[in-house]
Formats: C-alpha cells, sequence, structure tokens
C-alpha cells in the first residue's frame, strides 16, 4: 500500500493528580521531562511523525508511592488500510509503575475487525499487576470521508500506578516506553517515546486506621469437619502488611490436637482493584501430621489498596473477608474442650488476638463416603519406549476434612508370571476450586513377585465447599520393564483403599504373517530381552507360515522419528538379500499402509558390510535405515529359507542415528 497522508502518535496526560476529588495534592508541582521533538521519517511517499504533545494538556506532576495517573496515547492515521496496528505503554523497569487499565476509542472514519488486548503480567499470590498494556488492531480501513483529523484518530487511555519506590532514591525520574506499530503490505513502521515521571519514595499520611474483627463465639467441632473462625479486615493504608497466626492454645498446648488448619481470603473490596485476582485468592493450609507447627498467613506485600490516597473514610471497599478453619484430630474424645488461638499483626506488631473455644462431637451418620475412580485418557497400545498415565479421582463429600490411605501396585493377568508394569510415581494431578489437599512422602516396595512396585502413600485433604463435593485428582506414572514385557500381554494395576478399582493395560502386539496359531507370536519377545542364548526358531519354507514376516514398531526398539543402524543376530540366519536364505529390511514410505499392503511403498534398508561379521552359524547382520520422521514408526523384517536347514533369531536392537 502507499500511504498518501502521514501518522501522528501523540502522548500526553490528563488531569491533574488529586488527592481527593477537587483538591491536589499536597507535592509540589515539579518538572515533566517529557520528549516535546517530533520525529519524522521518509516511509515511501508519506511522513510518519510521532511525537508526544504535552504542550496543550496538564503535565504530569512527580508521583509518590499509591498515586495514580491519567496518559493517553494518540494515533492519527492518514486514509488507507493497515494489516495491524499496536499501541502500548509499558515500564521496561519491571516492578514500579504498574499499568492498571487501557481503553482504546477510535474515530468515526475508523473500521476495524477484532482487536486483542497486549499486556505483560506477573503475580505474586494472587495480586496481579500488568508492567505494560497495549491494543493490537487487526486491519483497520480509514476512510476518507471526514476532514476531521479526530475522526480518523485512535484513543488509547491509560490509567498508571506508582506502586513501590523499590531500588529507587527519591526525586529519580522512571521512564515509561510510548510504542506503536503499524504494518500495512509494504511496510512496518516501528515508533518509540519515553515519558519520564519523578518519583517521590515517601508514602503521603492519611488519617485512617486499619482494623480487625474476630468471630470468637464458642464453636461445636464435629470430626471431619472444620471448625470456621471468620475474620473482617478493613485496610485502608496503602500496603497493609497483614499476617495472621492460628495455633493450640488449649491446656496443655499441644498441636497433635489439631489435624489441619486453613486460612482463605473470602473477599476483597472494591479498593484493591486493579490487581486482586478472583481465580487465585491467597490461602495457606497445613496438615499438622505431615507438618508439625501452628499456620502463620502473610498477605503478600505485592497486595496494596489503590484507593488509599483517594478516600478520606473507611468503608467495604477497603474490606479483606477471611476464612479460618481448624480440624481436631479424629483421635480425640466427644465433649473435650479446646482452644484455639488467633493473632493478627500489621508489619510485624501484633494488633488484635482472640481464643476460641472448641467442644468436640462427633459427625453426623451421613458425613459421607470418599469416592475412587481409576481411568486413563489413552487408548493406544504400549510399547516400552512410552510412559503410561493413569488418573485416580478422588470424590470428597461436602464440607469434609480427613485423609485416605491408597495402595497402588501392578500384577499380570497370567498366574505367577513377573509383572511389567512398573510405578514410576504418584503425584497430586489437580484438585477442584476450595480444596486443600497434599500427599504423604511415597514408600515403595518391589520384594513381592506377583505384586510389582506396591506403592503406598496418604492423601490428606480439607474440602471448604458446603454446598458441593470436591475433587482431587492423583497422576500414577508407569513404565514398561521390557525385560519382562511381553509382546500383547494384559497387565492389570490397582489402587486399594475401602474400595478396590482396576485398570487394565495392554502391551501392543507386532504383526507377523499368517502366524495364526501364536507360535512366532509367543517367542518374538526373547529377541529383545538382550540375552542372545534366548531364540526364537525361523519358519521354513513349506511350513506355516513359510517365512518370517514381522512388522514392529520402531519404539519396540528405543527408535522414534530418527534414521537408525538396526541388528540382527542369530544361528544360521543370512544378511543376504536373495539366495536360499534371505534377509530383508525396509519400511514404509506410505502414510495409510495397512499391515502388509503397499509393497510400492517401501524403501529397502542398506547392509553395512564392515559392521556386520560371522562365526560359524552365528551372524550378526547391520542394517541402516535412513527414514525420516513418521517414516521411522515401523520396521518390516522379512527372513527366507529355502534350504530346509534350521536356523533362530536370538537378538534385534537398534541404534539411532543422527
Amino acid at each position: 500500500m502507499l500511504l498518501t497522508g502521514y501518522i501522528v502518535f501523540l502522548c500526553y496526560s490528563i488531569g491533574i493528580l488529586k488527592i481527593a476529588s477537587g483538591m491536589t495534592s499536597e507535592a509540589t508541582p515539579r518538572e515533566t521531562t517529557q520528549d516535546n521533538e517530533t520525529t519524522t521519517q521518509q516511509y515511501e511517499n508519506a511522513n510518519i511523525a510521532f511525537y508526544l504533545v504535552p504542550e496543550n494538556v496538564s503535565q504530569l506532576q512527580e508521583m509518590y508511592v499509591g498515586m495514580r495517573a491519567n496518559v493517553s496515547l494518540i494515533a492519527e492515521f492518514p486514509p488507507g488500510v493497515y494489516n495491524q496496528s499496536t499501541i502500548k505503554l509499558g515500564d521496561d523497569r519491571l516492578g514500579n509503575i504498574d499499568i492498571g487499565s487501557i481503553q482504546c476509542v477510535q474515530g468515526k472514519s475508523i473500521a476495524s475487525q477484532h482487536g486483542i488486548r497486549a499486556n505483560k503480567t506477573f503475580y505474586d499470590r494472587s495480586f496481579r499487576r500488568d508492567s505494560m498494556l497495549g491494543y493490537r488492531y487487526f486491519t483497520l480501513s480509514v476512510s476518507g470521508d471526514s476532514h476531521s483529523t479526530e475522526d480518523r484518530q485512535v484513543i488509547c487511555n491509560f490509567v498508571i500506578y506508582l506502586h513501590n519506590a523499590n531500588g529507587l532514591t527519591n526525586e529519580q525520574k522512571i521512564h515509561l516506553k510510548a510504542r506503536m506499530e503499524v504494518t500495512t503490505a509494504t511496510q512496518n513502521l516501528k515508533f518509540e517515546k519515553n515519558l519520564s515521571i519523578v518519583a517521590r519514595t515517601s508514602l503521603l499520611i492519611k488519617n485512617k486506621v486499619d482494623r480487625c474483627e474476630i468471630d470468637s463465639t464458642s464453636k461445636i467441632g464435629e470430626k471431619g469437619k472444620a471448625v470456621r473462625i471468620p475474620v473482617s479486615c478493613w485496610l485502608p493504608s496503602y500496603q497493609p502488611g497483614l499476617q495472621i497466626i492460628v495455633k493450640d492454645d488449649s491446656v496443655p498446648a499441644n498441636m497433635q490436637n489439631i489435624f489441619s488448619i486453613y486460612v482463605m481470603m473470602l473477599k476483597y473490596g472494591d479498593n484493591f482493584i486493579p490487581g486482586a485476582d478472583t481465580q487465585t485468592v491467597p490461602a495457606y493450609s497445613r496438615f499438622i501430621e505431615l507438618d508439625p507447627g501452628y499456620v502463620a498467613f502473610v498477605l503478600s506485600s505485592y497486595w496494596v489498596n489503590r484507593e488509599y490516597l483517594y478516600t478520606e473514610s473507611t468503608t467495604d471497599k477497603d474490606l479483606l473477608k477471611f476464612d479460618i478453619g481448624v480440624t481436631l484430630s479424629e483421635s480425640i474424645s466427644p465433649g473435650g474442650n479446646y482452644t484455639i488461638n488467633v493473632e493478627i499483626y500489621y508489619h510485624g506488631t501484633k494488633q488484635i488476638e482472640a481464643s476460641v473455644n472448641v467442644t468436640t462431637a462427633e459427625p453426623p451418620s451421613s458425613a459421607g463416603v470418599i469416592g475412587i475412580s481409576l481411568y486413563s485418557n489413552e487408548t493406544n497400545e504400549l510399547v516400552p519406549s512410552k510412559q503410561l498415565s493413569l488418573f485416580v479421582q478422588l470424590t470428597l463429600p461436602t464440607g469434609y476434612t480427613g485423609s485416605i490411605p491408597l495402595d497402588v501396585y501392578t500384577q499380570s493377568q497370567t498366574v505367577l508370571e513377573k509383572s511389567a508394569i512398573i510405578i514410576k510415581n504418584v503425584s497430586i494431578y489437580e484438585w477442584s476450586s476450595r480444596i486443600f489437599c497434599k500427599m504423604s512422602s511415597l514408600s515403595i516396595k518391589t520384594t513381592n513377585f506377583t505384586s510389582e512396585n506396591v506403592t503406598r502413600f496418604t492423601v490428606y485433604f480439607t474440602n471448604v465447599n458446603e454446598r458441593s463435593a470436591g475433587l482431587i485428582t492423583l497422576l500414577i506414572t508407569c513404565e514398561i520393564d521390557s525385560k519382562h514385557g511381553k509382546f500383547g500381554a494384559q497387565y492389570d494395576v490397582f489402587v486399594k483403599s475401602h474400595t478396590l478399582s482396576k485398570y487394565t493395560v495392554e502391551l501392543n502386539q507386532p504383526d507377523i504373517l499368517q502366524d495364526t496359531s501364536g507360535r512366532l507370536s509367543s517367542q518374538l519377545h526373547q529377541v529383545l530381552d538382550g540375552n542372545i542364548t534366548t531364540c526364537m526358531d525361523l519358519p521354513n519354507n513349506g511350513e506355516i507360515p513359510p517365512f518370517f514376516w514381522l512388522k514392529l514398531k520402531t519404539e519396540w526398539l528405543h527408535i522414534n522419528m530418527t534414521s537408525y543402524d538396526i541388528t540382527l543376530a542369530g544361528n544360521g540366519i543370512t544378511c543376504k538379500r536373495h539366495e536360499g536364505r534371505s534377509t530383508q529390511i525396509s519400511y514404509s514410505t506410505g502414510s495409510t499402509c495397512p499391515n502388509f499392503g503397499c509393497l510400492q511403498q517401501v524403501k529397502f534398508c542398506n547392509l553395512i558390510p564392515s559392521k556386520s561379521s560371522s562365526n560359524g552359524l552365528w551372524q550378526e547382520c547391520v542394517f541402516h535405515c535412513d527414514c525420516s520422521k513418521e517414516q521411522c514408526q515401523n520396521v518390516n523384517i522379512v527372513m527366507t529359507n529355502n534350504d530346509q536347514v534350521k536356523w533362530s533369531l536370538c537378538e534385534l536392537s537398534a541404534k539411532k542415528i543422527n
């Protein structure tokens, strides 16, 4: 596209920084170091200008920590079509300035397809901060019907915050980058300018006081149910610095009276937006049996009150509500009295504490049972080079806290045969919202002959949901022991607790032409066991089948998607492709061939004489298969014998060639 006009990119601040509506900041207005120079460059026949324009608007003042300011970027387009246009504002220092929001509007002469928000984000304990925000338009069409430049403008309004002064000295300048990128059919244009702000590292003092309330009324503690202690904190100060400590205050004090403790934020006021993230509210839990000690919940220093400078009184917009849950140990007797102590600190100084008396009671008869299901998302048969992922889903009763011991083990479906499925690991994969969970360390036992890798562990959990069941999903990672795995064999994976769940795993069965009796298939595993003394007898012409034709997944040879050298070793075999006895190695070049079809779509592997050897009847043949990617998934081995002599294949192996 040939541009016939120019693009003007304007950056300015709007409004005066204020502490309260109608009042200016206590800070003395200072110099703002915005760049007023216009940069003009020639792109084909168009003059494109990119500049900041502060002279017609109020300049940015210095910013104290916690202050906000409004910044607008304006792009003015000549008539034409623009494939992509991006406008963004960011802090390259990462950590001081937050870009809180962006809102873009376009003039009447501009039509656009969809666009997306661009951002650079980092989190800490559920408080989101954007160091860069922008908007990317896809296909902007600018008409020349209007003579008004405003009709050809895109205006993006930003709200920025000086989040902290970490690493800054007083009155140090912070440089924001205002950028625009415009792509046309023939041009890729980039513009960049600095917007500088003078930072004041101190906090302005407001006459507002933080306060918290703890519900210290006596509670009834049912076994398996968390005692709930509500906490409400009104925190109008900029950075709350909140810490909540929960511990056993019984006489004598003994944390073994407690099974678990959690602290979770339930609600936050509007003054913590932007930043507070509804998807990942801060929470902390501890299961005393696994991790003895009291609970100390610390609200991240990233949490700040965005409106602390701009309000004169404390309201529910400054409110943070917490839920403390304490579950007593299952070993304590009903009717006992225990005391839970809650302490709240602001920036390391204790502000309030309360003791809550808890009387134990038996759980209701309808407490519920933990559901267990075992499944896999995989449908393909297993091969040695692949791992198997199984999932155990635990369904937790509503509002229930407890633990469940689990055993995971494998068995062969053939009596007294060693299992080839090895359990490598068990871990917590995912859990539903408002669930706390943790696993004990794994205890793995391998001495049992028919039950391999008996893995024992316990899952501890708290389901905070009062209206719905909770879910915990465990991941069991298994792999094949190729020394004991047999082609087509079936093995069972069991998960045992108060119920027994089973999942059957089947190993891949290679294809052998006309082996209807299974005689050859039953011996095939002996050529992959790494032992040259275990061999499989090969057929002669006139037998059934009359020759040996094997189609094998190369994953059995630990080869996948790469060229390789394949070695065959045995008694009485030959490396020759033709004559009375023959050996042919090939791979398919067609993508949709049936098991033994598409003979015209194969490529033969080449014998490497220098790597092949013979010693009497013993013969080793090495072939190079120069396949690539999907062609390397299977190997075809055809061995014929018209000499009517006994012969056998003892070893089959392969090596990747990079």
